[in-house]
């Protein structure tokens, strides 16, 4: 008998792929990093908060925001 027990891989939790610099002056920095992931669609999304209408990382790019992949 096998006394290991094994716990199921969470399916929802995904790593953070990238990372975006998002400008805020109230901010100590002027700003935080937003860190996301790449969808199925190859649109960035937040594992907490999903947006209905996301947008690729070529779009954020095309709008002034720094995006690094991690």
């Amino acid at each position: 008998m096998n006394n290991t027990t094994t716990k199921p891989l969470n399916q929802n939790k995904m790593k953070a792929t990238h990372r975006v610099w998002l400008e805020d002056t109230v901010e100590e920095l002027g700003g935080f990093w937003w860190y996301c992931y790449l969808d199925h669609n190859g649109c960035l999304q937040d594992e907490k908060y999903p947006d209905d209408l996301p947008e690729t990382p070529q779009w954020y790019i095309n709008n002034g925001y720094k995006v690094e992949e991690l």
